[in-house]
């Protein structure tokens, strides 16, 4: 802090006690590479780190929904500066190494956009098998695609995975047999 805010707050306030917290930090010298000063770097971390913490949607949390593969993928071959080159309107374009900090030729040059990496896909990739599965419904076996009785009031077929997929069927609802299926449908 600069003599003369030290002098200039020793006569506003009693005790260093008494000195505001946006006022003191103002009058702080920044932090290197920075532009506030260490008391507003802590703040602002502090409140950046509970930030993503308390965002379902934050990249990193559980919730947000990706794997291990796909993690490893966005932290290895991605950036902020590779977001910004693939949003832009010309493709040879240049961003600065750290995007968050002012370019400087020396410390942080600007890069051309083709010598960032580019965001590894393979891991959000789905692979189906070509193998069909049998369909089992109470003992009996059905080939995929066929269709399976299962209720005169549902029409089903055998689908992926031996998965049965059934709509009901209401010309089903005439049939004097009402099942379960029938009582749920008509």
């Amino acid at each position: 802090m600069p003599r003369q805010a030290v002098h200039a707050l020793s006569k506003a306030y009693a005790r260093v006690e008494d000195v505001d917290l946006f006022v003191g930090g103002l009058a702080e010298y920044p932090v290197s590479g920075g532009l506030v000063g260490p008391t507003f770097a802590c703040l602002i971390g502090y409140q950046f780190f509970n930030l993503r913490r308390g965002d379902r949607f934050w990249y990193e949390n559980v919730d947000a929904g990706f794997s291990s593969s796909q993690l490893r993928a966005i932290r290895s071959s991605s950036s902020l500066g590779r977001v910004l080159c693939d949003n832009l309107d010309e493709k040879n374009e240049r961003v600065p190494a750290s995007v968050f900090h002012r370019p400087a030729q020396k410390g942080n040059p600007l890069v051309p956009c083709n010598h960032l990496t580019p965001l590894d896909l393979a891991p959000w990739k789905e692979y189906h098998s070509k193998e069909l599965v049998d369909c089992e419904y109470l003992g009996h076996t059905y080939a995929y695609g066929r269709p399976v009785h299962v209720s005169h009031c549902l029409s089903c077929r055998c689908h992926d995975g031996g998965l049965l997929r059934c709509q009901p069927h209401l010309s089903g609802c005439q049939h004097p047999d009402h099942d379960e299926h029938c009582r749920l449908v008509c």
